[in-house]
């Protein structure tokens, strides 16, 4: 995803990049884009200095042109810091990828409004990419974040409003209605293994008389009131203090035998590997598309 939206950029300024001048100093433009930007911000260093002249338009840069340049490095450097915050992250569980994402938006939102109309055409074409990628992982993250203590339902509210406006109150019922699924599923899986023991139970329990209907019998009732609690009692809860160290799975294993049902759902989420890479291989467009394939 990230390297669609940056090679979408660099393809903005093609006719600058390929200039012959541009070729004989650096190179021919790479596919690896943290490469690309590395060698844009050294031409542009060189043409600051006075290096080239753009007497002769056809070979050299314009001033307008250099400012292109400039403007879609200076964006590339803002989502490029997002994704070394992201790989570098010390537990790298699904949970913290809602908030990355939502920071990406926040800095490509502020620059679409703080800006020219290229800048502005820019940004607008990698914002269609990231929605197309915010709506295909939005389910998986947010689920993943609102089972992160830090952030609950509250920041998944928070999340879909600014991201998707009007739309966000409906993106965030579905993740409540997906987790209140979630918790059905896992408390029947849960409740078979326990039948399975209170079946070895009734055996014996038969023949001292006992029927095993009695001890068999799961009472609706008592199941909904346990989501109740469950559900109710973590996400009404205040969310946790900030703290840069903040292990979300170590946090569930001592939860667990609060919300056992919870626990088991949050431990699933949270170890999926959402991306299997560093920064430099998240760089490369074929890599790219293997880690989306990798969680799809």
């Amino acid at each position: 995803m990230i390297a669609e939206m940056v090679q979408g950029a660099f393809h903005k300024i093609d006719d600058i990049t390929n200039k012959p001048s541009w070729l004989f100093s650096f190179g021919p433009i790479t596919r690896v884009w943290n490469v690309t930007n590395f060698h844009l911000k050294q031409a542009l260093e060189l043409w600051s200095a006075g290096e080239y002249s753009s007497a002769d338009t056809d070979f050299v840069p314009t001033p307008e042109e250099w400012k292109k340049v400039e403007a879609v490095c200076k964006i590339v450097d803002r989502i490029f810091e997002v994704l070394n915050a992201l790989c570098q992250a010390k537990h790298q569980t699904a949970n913290v990828y809602l908030y990355h994402l939502h920071e990406l938006h926040d800095i490509l939102t502020q620059a679409s409004v703080d800006s020219d109309n290229f800048v502005n055409t820019v940004v607008m074409a990698i914002l269609k990419a990231f929605d197309r990628y915010w709506d295909k992982m939005f389910l998986l993250l947010a689920i993943s974040a609102a089972l992160d203590p830090w952030f609950k339902m509250t920041y998944v509210e928070f999340a879909c409003s600014k991201v998707k406006g009007a739309d966000g109150s409906s993106q965030a019922a579905a993740v409540l209605g997906a987790i209140d699924k979630l918790f059905d599923e896992y408390a029947f899986r849960f409740s078979e293994k326990v039948n399975c023991t209170s079946e070895s139970s009734a055996s014996v329990s038969d023949s001292e008389g006992a029927s095993p209907r009695h001890v068999n019998h799961t009472f609706s009732v008592l199941q909904d009131f346990e989501k109740f609690t469950q559900l109710k009692g973590y996400l009404e809860e205040p969310v946790l203090p900030w703290s840069k160290d903040f292990d979300a799975l170590a946090w569930w294993s001592t939860a667990g035998t609060k919300y056992p049902i919870l626990c088991k759902i949050a431990r699933d989420f949270l170890a999926i590997p959402v991306m299997l890479a560093t920064s430099h291989q998240a760089s490369l467009p074929e890599q790219g598309q293997l880690i989306e394939m990798r969680f799809t």
